[in-house]
Parts: structure tokens; sequence; C-alpha cells
């Protein structure tokens, strides 16, 4: 009814719609203030649309910063494979080998012409190599055992070096070599033997690695 008045340009008072209605003054004020709350409604709507504005339209969502890029970064490397690993150790394992058959045979031939003395020539480079595959092979977790170990592979070693030197600058002076070589080729097979240990104990170490780190 109130609607209708203001259509009508003549707007009622809120006495007088609630007397039409029967109803007190404070009725007609609230009426008359819900119908101009809605008219205002309906008012601001249209120019919200014309303005690009929608109440119901979510904001848009802000673009997440990317981290910065690192300038001239390097590339990880590729990791290392069992079968990589394990083919590596087996080359290792063969030049090992190779060492120490060429100190062997320079003991056997320096020995005397009987198998007992060519098997006790031929023992220390032997349990030398014996040594080093146990260290290579066998992990051990306690320090204390792990430096006898070390101790104990390092006393054949040198007890192993000394024996076979002296054999092979007998055999190689004996084969016709002159002057400083026979006293340095003995050195080529006990460096040899040197670095092809150390390479087969860390080779074996990184293989343990990698087989517990794959299960």
């Amino acid at each position: 009814m109130y609607r209708e008045s203001l259509a009508a340009a003549e707007p009622l008072t809120d006495q007088q719609l609630g007397a039409a209605f029967g109803l007190s003054d404070r009725w007609g004020r609230d009426r008359i203030a819900e119908v101009r709350a809605e008219l205002a409604e309906q008012r601001a709507e249209p120019a919200d649309l014309a303005n690009g504005i929608d109440d119901h339209v979510e904001p848009a969502a802000m673009p997440q910063p990317q981290p910065p890029s690192r300038p001239n970064s390097v590339p990880a490397a590729p990791a290392e494979t069992l079968s990589q690993l394990t083919r590596v150790r087996w080359a290792v394992r063969a030049t090992l080998s190779l060492a120490v058959a060429s100190s062997t045979a320079a003991n056997i031939l320096h020995a005397q012409d009987n198998l007992i003395s060519q098997a006790i020539a031929a023992w220390p480079p032997l349990a030398l190599l014996a040594a080093i595959e146990l260290i290579s092979r066998v992990p051990v977790h306690r320090r204390s055992l792990a430096a006898l170990r070390m101790v104990a592979t390092a006393a054949i070693a040198a007890i192993a070096a000394w024996v076979s030197y002296g054999h092979m600058v007998e055999v190689v002076r004996r084969y016709g070599e002159i002057g400083a070589s026979p006293f340095l080729i003995p050195f080529t097979v006990d460096g040899l033997i040197v670095s092809a240990s150390i390479c087969l104990v860390e080779l074996s170490s990184r293989i343990r690695t990698a087989t517990g780190a794959s299960q």
C-alpha cells in the first residue's frame, strides 16, 4: 500500500499506514522503512551492473609468486647405478689380480726349483690379496675392529712388499735389465697393488650403500 502511494506521488505517513491496517504508528513506520530499503536496493543493482560490479562473483585468485630462478645453476649429476659400480669393481679386481700375479711370478722365479720353495715364495702376495678381499667384502661396524684389521693388513702389505721387492729386483736383473731399472720396476707393481686395493675397498663400500638404498 505504501509502495502504491509512492507511485502516486502521495506517500502515506506512518500514522496513516498504521491506521489503514488498524495497527500502531510504529508498525507503519517499520513497514515504510522496509519498503524504502527494498527500493534503495533495486536502484543500486542497475548501477552496479553498469559499473561491472557483481556481488556474487568471487574475487580472482591472486597469482602465486614464483621462486626466483637460480642463474648459472649446476645440473645434478646422474646417480651411479649398482650395475655400473659392480662392473667397475670387477675391472679393479682384475687389475689387482694382475699386479699380485706379477709379484707372485717374480717370487716363484727367484725361488729354488722345487715345489715347497716356490709355494713359500708365492705366499706373501697371495696373503695380501686375501686380506684385501676380506676388507672389501666384509663390513665392520665397530671402529676398534676396523682399525685392528687395517693394522693387520698394513703389516701383511709391508712384509709382502719387502720380500717381493728383493725377489723382483733379482729376477729383473737376471733377465737383462740394467742400471736403475731393476730397482724401479718393482715399485710399479707395488704401487699398482696399493692403488687397486684402495679403489676396491671404496667401490665395495659404495656398492653396499647403493644396495641398502635400493632395498
